[in-house]
């Protein structure tokens, strides 16, 4: 059986969460995104049509959005082929839907009709028979569409359908119309910024690396992320400072893993 865009898993290190083997890093902290964030997921849940599943995240009446993780940071067009074509033709009219998840959150969509709005990767939805292509891929909205409900996701145009609870993003009138729009959810940074970096804590690798100097470091807190080093935690919140746009120990590599990725 093999796996969408096998080439990506090149150099990835298995890591345990909560007594489970994940392929890699990547894929665990992923895992500990969706816990901390109360989905119901389960890892390599089936097989299908030349394709394993990295996830099957479980939403609104038991909709099934299919899950595949990559160390990416943009769209990834080859990854996205090979899922869609091992979606099996049965699963295509049920609302099920696919979602590509890269290295990290993407940063912010930066149009003007979604401007400031936190992503969480690519979403597709199945299009309708007269479409140029079968799945339509568009950025994944990250939010809480209340107070009370809990965090979820959607596809980027109206009427904004939170995956996970159903709800929608209710009614309101844009200035200078009279007719009521459903409005996406409210940028959700600082929330997707800490529980990525929960994440990142429950599956980080505390053992000294081969490269480690291993001389007085001491693991450092900053902004919600466990450094190895005062050093390293040191040099994050400079870069923070900068305003540089950075990931703490990104991904693995062919035995390395980078401190930091800008």
């Amino acid at each position: 059986m093999k796996r969408a865009g096998a080439k990506y898993g090149v150099g990835a290190i298995p890591t345990m969460f909560n007594g489970r083997q994940y392929r890699s890093r990547l894929q665990a902290r992923w895992a500990a995104f969706m816990s901390l964030c109360g989905w119901e997921h389960k890892y390599e849940p089936i097989d299908l049509n030349g394709w394993i599943p990295d996830f099957a995240i479980w939403g609104h009446e038991g909709n099934r959005v299919w899950v595949e993780v990559k160390p990416v940071m943009e769209f990834p067009r080859e990854v996205a082929d090979k899922v869609e074509d091992g979606l099996p033709e049965e699963y295509r009219g049920r609302g099920d839907e696919l979602l590509i998840l890269g290295v990290r959150p993407p940063p912010n969509a930066l149009s003007s009709r979604l401007a400031n709005r936190s992503r969480l990767g690519w979403l597709a939805q199945h299009a309708p028979p007269s479409a140029p292509r079968e799945w339509r891929w568009r950025d994944c909205l990250f939010g809480r569409w209340t107070e009370e409900a809990p965090f979820g996701f959607c596809y980027p145009y109206r009427p904004y359908v939170d995956r996970i609870t159903g709800l929608d993003g209710g009614k309101s009138v844009a200035a200078g119309s009279r007719q009521p729009r459903s409005a996406s959810p409210a940028d959700a940074s600082d929330d997707l910024a800490l529980l990525w970096a929960k994440a990142g804590n429950r599956v980080q690798w505390r053992a000294p690396r081969d490269d480690d100097d291993g001389v007085g470091a001491n693991p450092t807190m900053f902004k919600g992320r466990l450094y190895r080093s005062q050093l390293e935690a040191r040099w994050a919140a400079l870069m923070l400072l900068c305003g540089w746009d950075y990931e703490y120990e990104p991904l693995d590599l062919n035995g390395w893993i980078p401190d930091f990725a800008l």
